[in-house]
């Protein structure tokens, strides 16, 4: 038998003298996310896709009463092979900000063509724990065909804020497949400490790797991009050979 979503779930509702809590640990199937997003009420959020997201949970109050500031628990992300597309609903900023904005300016690539219709995914993993209401995470990875973004950092469900650091890493440019033995050797290690060991293994990564901290609210969250100075050197030295070969094409003209 065919199915679209699938879930798994058993809790518990402690009733106290004064208060309830609900546990609740969950497996959730996704076998096309697009068309389960699609039924949920969010149209054109994404294409194809398919994976499970699974952990438990806990907060204040009734089952059916989910009180965000008292949520706590753990959740794992598994995606693969599908599409984010381009959206500009304010629940999804933090994806569209990274794929369809900042990720146009690498170096002297142009992305603009590869985003039109949103970011195809080859796999979407990411393991988070929450508690009173702020989902924190060292271990968000995304890989595609032409890159890979990395994340750490937090996000307040409740007041809808987030405090993010990004890496983003074109993989034709920059080591792909180092990129990728990473990722699958080691799947669970931090973002600081995996770009500290894809540098040293690999310094040209370095150069054309960037960074980004996502901060703000969701409906408007606030993009700065971290400072490369050895990207920047790498581009002032392809200014000057490119104004040196102008200088001396111009020399045999006149000659």
């Amino acid at each position: 038998m065919t199915y679209l979503t699938r879930l798994n779930a058993h809790g518990k509702w402690i009733v106290g003298p004064k208060d309830s809590h609900t546990q609740l640990n969950y497996v959730w199937d996704i076998a096309n996310v697009g068309k389960l997003l699609d039924k949920l009420g969010f149209p054109d959020w994404a294409r194809a896709g398919k994976g499970q997201l699974e952990g438990q949970m806990n907060w204040r109050g009734l089952p059916f009463d989910l009180d965000i500031p008292s949520l706590a628990g753990e959740l794992q992300l598994k995606l693969s092979n599908g599409q984010i597309l381009k959206v500009n609903s304010p629940q999804l900023k933090l994806l569209s900000v990274v794929s369809m904005q900042a990720l146009r300016r690498r170096l002297t690539l142009d992305f603009r063509d590869m985003f039109s219709e949103g970011i195809a995914f080859d796999t979407i993993f990411g393991t988070a724990k929450i508690k009173q209401g702020v989902l924190r995470t060292d271990n968000f990875k995304m890989s595609s065909v032409n890159m890979v973004t990395l994340m750490e950092g937090q996000v307040d469900l409740h007041k809808e804020t987030q405090d993010v650091h990004l890496a983003v890493i074109p993989e034709a440019n920059a080591g792909g497949a180092s990129v990728l033995l990473g990722l699958a050797v080691n799947p669970v290690v931090g973002l600081s400490t995996f770009l500290a060991q894809l540098f040293l293994r690999d310094p040209i990564n370095k150069a054309v790797t960037t960074e980004y901290k996502l901060t703000g609210s969701w409906d408007n969250p606030v993009t700065t991009e971290i400072e490369n100075k050895e990207r920047q050197r790498m581009l002032e030295k392809r200014k000057a050979e490119q104004a040196k070969a102008e200088q001396s094409s111009h020399k045999d003209t006149d000659q």
